[in-house]
């Protein structure tokens, strides 16, 4: 068995042993043991129903489009999302009389800033 390397992550990257494949392993990992898990939505999207645009600040990466995802599917009436941290926005598809403040403050509710108003 290994020690433990008591010198921390610095010096882990920095060691000889570390190719640039073990990296870029190390880059894609990280941000899920940072609070990000990529899991995927849990039911299957249909884009049916209304179609809306909600602009929406604060994404970084794909593991913040996946927690939305997963947050917002949870929600009756939401029959598909699609967020864009490239474009600062997400997409819905809603059944009729789907509650939108319910929708928004689940966006909210992980620490993201969706604007007052939709853009479509």
């Amino acid at each position: 068995m290994r020690a433990v390397d008591r010198r921390g992550l610095g010096a882990v990257l920095s060691s000889p042993g570390m190719t640039r494949r073990m990296l870029r392993s190390l880059i894609t990992v990280v941000p899920f043991l940072i609070g990000c898990d990529g899991a995927p939505p849990t039911r299957p999207q249909t884009r049916t129903g209304d179609r809306l645009v909600i602009p929406v600040q604060g994404m970084q990466c794909s593991s913040c489009e996946a927690a939305i995802s997963r947050k917002v599917m949870g929600i009756d009436g939401v029959n598909a999302v699609a967020p864009s941290a490239s474009d600062a926005e997400v997409i819905l598809w809603l059944a009729p009389d789907t509650d939108l403040n319910t929708v928004t403050s689940s966006i909210e509710s992980l620490g993201f800033t969706v604007e007052s108003r939709p853009l479509d």
